[in-house]
């Protein structure tokens, strides 16, 4: 015998805010509800899911979401991101469309309002007022602009869930550029402790680990870079959908047909990828590839060296519907072009810079980091060094390179973009 679980049901919780009256400032509820009714898919006990309903904070967040409010402004980043994700599990669990609506929104909010050109949101933790100009402002107010292992994984989880969803290419579209742009311009730990904590986009910039030993986002680098893999492929019965490109391969049964794909490619290096087919035997099934929405020239797909004629529009997945053999082959180029992304609305002239999808810093930069928008647009190639390029600059040419490849040198991330002489 063992005895029963029990615990007292909440009247309500209580969010970060000065309205809670509690000794504590608040409870810590975000992901409380995700992890009950995953409890409750489990076991299959009624408790776990009405627990999970008491946790989730309806009035002050999902409600308002719903309807399209925006209440980020003032609120914990990563509390608040990570809290959609039980929004998410209580629309597939409830049923309930109102929990779609609200993460719907909130993604729309952080992607439109709050983002940085890499994706990451919430300087200081703490989501910016819309319109404000307070991002731009961010970056010379403070240095801690991304919580970035914290943000990651709570960005991608929804973006999964909203790819689960909708199989809509703008959530893969938003969780590449977060995954390129921050977790993996994140410092490796070393062997006492240090762990890399905040993206700096603020000018003359240096990586470094956070002044506390083991922070809280030690635990969460370790799960984004274990939950990596699955946010590659998405499966539903027509197929298989590849959402991001990367050397890999993913196995799994089309019509009772044993199915292997392999990814060859150096992306984001190369605007090249490959898919190799292998079923164990002929099958038909699609193969539906996310069709960039940053693209400005179309992509070009061919199968078995033949051009391909197929709705292939920016901002899909394009879809390959086939009866596949062993050792067919999927070719995949995404033109990758320059374009300036402005801070906010009310800074155009402030931005970073783009090469497809990927974020580019200028490093050992000048005093004021001053270009047109014609040099912006047409950098030159360093040989022999992917992504890394020359920008001609009111100070002189500076090299520009991934902020994920920055280790420690001095970088800065956003221009001045200033008029054609």
């Amino acid at each position: 015998m063992v005895p029963a679980w029990v615990c007292p049901a909440p009247d309500r919780t209580y969010d970060r805010g000065p309205d809670s009256p509690k000794q504590a400032p608040y409870d810590e509820p975000y992901i409380l509800p995700e992890n009950l009714f995953n409890s409750h898919a489990l076991t299959g006990e009624k408790r776990f899911r009405d627990m999970a309903r008491l946790y989730l904070l309806d009035r002050e967040f999902f409600d308002p979401l719903s309807e399209a409010r925006n209440i980020l402004p003032g609120k914990h980043g990563y509390s608040h991101v990570i809290a959609l994700s039980s929004g998410a599990k209580a629309y597939e669990v409830l049923g309930d469309d109102k929990y779609l609506r609200a993460i719907r929104s909130a993604w729309d909010m952080i992607e439109q309002t709050q983002a940085y050109a890499s994706g990451g949101w919430a300087p200081k933790e703490t989501f910016v007022k819309p319109h404000s100009g307070e991002l731009a402002a961010s970056l010379t107010a403070t240095r801690d602009h991304f919580e970035t292992p914290c943000g990651f994984y709570a960005h991608a989880k929804l973006a999964r869930y909203l790819l689960s969803f909708t199989s809509d290419a703008r959530y893969g579209d938003g969780l590449e550029r977060v995954l390129l742009n921050t977790i993996l311009g994140a410092l490796d730990p070393d062997d006492d402790g240090g762990y890399f904590y905040y993206s700096d986009y603020q000018a003359h910039a240096r990586k470094g680990h956070y002044h506390r030993k083991w922070p809280c986002c030690a635990g969460t680098l370790i799960q984004s870079v274990a939950d990596y893999p699955i946010n590659l492929y998405f499966q539903d019965p027509d197929g298989i959908y590849v959402n991001l490109y990367a050397a890999s391969e993913v196995r799994w049964k089309a019509k009772d047909v044993s199915v292997k794909l392999a990814q060859r490619t150096a992306y984001p290096e190369s605007e090249q990828i490959e898919l190799w087919v292998e079923p164990e035997a002929p099958a038909e099934f699609a193969v539906r590839l996310r069709i960039p929405g940053w693209l400005d020239r179309p992509a070009q797909i061919s199968v078995n060296g033949t051009a391909l004629s197929v709705n292939a529009e920016r901002g899909t997945f394009a879809a390959i519907r086939r009866r596949w053999r062993r050792g067919d082959r999927i070719g995949l180029t995404l033109p990758f072009s320059f374009r300036a992304v402005p801070i906010d609305d009310g800074n155009p002239n402030l931005v970073a810079i783009m090469r497809g999808p990927v974020m580019l810093t200028a490093i050992d930069p000048p005093e004021e980091l001053r270009a047109t928008a014609a040099a912006l647009a047409r950098m030159e190639p360093v040989a022999g060094k992917p992504l890394e390029f020359h920008c001609r600059t009111v100070a002189g040419r500076v090299r520009m390179r991934p902020f994920y490849q920055v280790q420690r040198e001095t970088y800065s991330t956003y221009f001045r973009r200033i008029p054609e002489a």
